[in-house]
């Protein structure tokens, strides 16, 4: 689905503006005062979006996506093209090298994470951000289902279920290939661990 123009409008004028910063507050180890910086910043504006609710800028810079509300459903809109509607869009994300983007979205009774705008299967809930490898090619969740917990590795299901997931710890990728989450069950923490084979 495409946004008409009038919604949709990217701004040819770039305006740069130099800055000069008078340096930090305070003192370093010596006692004396770090020196000056100098910066140097861009602006581009990205045209008027109506309806805008929400926007994220790729770790390159060259693409955007944004949630637009239409209908008192909300759509992202990425690089001038709108998905399909949802009754709520949330945790929008880019991965490191900004060639996807995924988020959350709502039914209002079930939650479906959207990678690519391929849907997954419908949860009942979720705990805490999308993860990205950081080499970009695989990702990592964790679902809630009746109640239980589960590591969901490149949309796949990865262990057993647990009973809570503590918001405090989210999924982290301590390479390109392995990622790991504090899930508990019965009140215990558990490390899970998950290592991927490409």
């Amino acid at each position: 689905m495409s946004i008409p123009m009038r919604f949709f409008v990217v701004a040819a004028l770039i305006a740069a503006v130099s800055v000069v910063t008078g340096g930090f507050v305070g003192a370093d180890e010596g006692g004396s005062a770090p020196t000056g910086t100098k910066t140097t910043v861009k602006e581009t504006s990205l045209g008027k979006i109506e309806d805008n609710i929400g926007i994220v800028i790729s770790p390159d810079a060259r693409r955007f996506a944004c949630v637009v509300k239409r209908d008192k459903k909300e759509m992202v809109v990425v690089d001038g093209k709108g998905g399909k509607a949802y009754r709520f869009v949330l945790d929008l994300k880019y991965s490191p090298d900004s060639s996807h983007l995924a988020y959350w979205a709502s039914t209002g009774e079930k939650h479906i994470f959207v990678f690519d705008g391929k849907e997954s299967e419908a949860y009942d809930g979720y705990r805490g951000l999308i993860e990205f490898s950081p080499d970009s090619k695989h990702f990592a969740y964790v679902r809630c289902n009746g109640g239980k917990y589960r590591l969901i590795v490149d949309g796949q299901e990865c262990g057993g279920d647990y009973d809570d997931s503590p918001e405090e710890a989210p999924v982290v990728f301590d390479s390109p290939t392995k990622c790991h989450v504090i899930l508990k069950k019965k009140g215990e923490p558990f490390l899970v661990e998950a290592a991927i084979k490409e």
